[in-house]
């Protein structure tokens, strides 16, 4: 029998997980990215045994834009420099952490040579963006360099989390550039980019919802500032609340 303080040392860290990679899905959201969370690589007796996940994929297309009174907003600028894309198509692969960033051993080029290449070929097909003939190049390819490229999209491999860690050299967008990045999305817009009712506010999720609230807060002086949000980013992750770490 599994003691009950590990038990629930086990299920605190997996719901940290849970809120994390809520984050990092609502942020690729926020920027135009289609998103699959979990995405599940199955056994595959035949070739190679396939039994870890993706955290997160994420789909976003050439022409992707969004415009919000008379003006165009801009994406976040950390992950426009990580991904200096320009007007191309964009395939991530996203490892997301509550802690430190890290990549998984399944997808470590350098731990496994060959399961990561045939576990970075299995999400890439999925992507079903290139034919399986130029998926097993690309594959190779991101598995080795953490990213590939041509004159019409990018892929790449991409960590979240709330620090730096050992992700051989993959790079990593922290929870505090995300926080930075909504401040600068909302703040300027409210109320345009929030929805009055709560309704459709409570369909943006638990994530979205606080961030939301705590940022109408921040609008109208009842809470901190933008700085204080990447706290209160950090918070939820840890703890599932905005304003307190939960006992």
């Amino acid at each position: 029998m599994v003691p009950l303080n590990e038990d629930i040392r086990v299920h605190d860290e997996w719901d940290k997980a849970c809120r994390a990679e809520e984050v990092a899905r609502f942020y690729l959201k926020l920027q135009g990215y289609f998103t699959l969370n979990n995405f599940a690589l199955h056994k595959d007796l035949s070739a190679y045994d396939l039994t870890t996940e993706a955290d997160l994929l994420a789909v976003r297309l050439k022409h992707s834009c969004e415009h919000l009174a008379r003006r165009r907003l801009a994406d976040c600028p950390e992950l426009e420099r990580i991904l200096h894309s320009g007007r191309r198509s964009i395939f991530l692969i996203v490892e997301v952490k509550a802690s430190a960033c890290s990549i998984n051993a399944s997808w470590d080029y350098e731990r496994d040579p060959r399961g990561s290449e045939a576990n970075h070929l299995y999400a890439i097909k999925r992507a079903g963006l290139w034919s399986v003939r130029d998926a097993v190049e690309i594959a190779k390819e991101v598995a080795a360099q953490g990213r590939w490229e041509d004159s019409e999209s990018v892929v790449q491999y991409l960590c979240v989390g709330a620090e730096t860690g050992a992700t051989s050299g993959r790079p990593t967008v922290l929870f505090r550039d995300i926080a930075r990045f909504m401040v600068d999305r909302f703040l300027p817009f409210l109320p345009l980019k929030i929805p009055g009712r709560q309704g459709a506010l409570r369909a943006w999720g638990e994530f979205g919802y606080g961030a939301a609230e705590y940022l109408k807060k921040v609008s109208s002086q009842q809470a901190g500032n933008g700085v204080d949000f990447e706290e209160a980013v950090e918070r939820y992750v840890k703890g599932g609340n905005f304003y307190s770490l939960r006992p």
